[in-house]
């Protein structure tokens, strides 16, 4: 098999979330996170989300295709913080921050909230203000 690595197109974005979420699929998070389990709403939650990284100039969402069958088999999205603070602001998670708007119906708005804060806290503690990339798989 010989395989292509090379950046999305704003059509693979759906297809790189159905494998983000396949993958973790049976990790013990998952039906803490999302009790009704996979949905459609659960799925347009993270569409959304994927095409914001998608359209962010410090995001890269990366695709591996399979050149026989042309399939997606695997992706990555990699985040380039080269200059961290250039905005003037430094990232900061409100504990009181509220769910979004299409945040999908019983999803775990607290667990998803701890995650947020404690990935922030221990990037400001081992990252600082320092460039870095940063690669979800």
């Amino acid at each position: 098999m010989t395989i292509t690595v090379e950046p999305m197109d704003e059509a693979d974005v759906q297809t790189f979330v159905r494998i983000e979420l396949e993958a973790f699929r049976s990790h013990l998070r998952m039906p803490m996170m999302w009790p009704r389990g996979y949905t459609d709403d659960l799925y347009a939650f993270y569409d959304d989300r994927k095409m914001e990284s998608y359209n962010d100039s410090k995001q890269c969402l990366i695709k591996a295709v399979d050149n026989e069958t042309g399939k997606i088999i695997g992706a990555s999205e990699w985040t380039f913080a080269v200059d961290p603070t250039a905005d003037g602001k430094k990232p900061h998670v409100d504990p009181n921050e509220q769910p979004p708007p299409n945040w999908p119906k019983e999803g775990n708005w607290p667990l998803r909230l701890f995650f947020k804060i404690e990935w922030e806290k221990w990037r400001r503690e081992a990252l600082d203000e320092r460039p870095y990339i940063g690669i979800i798989v």
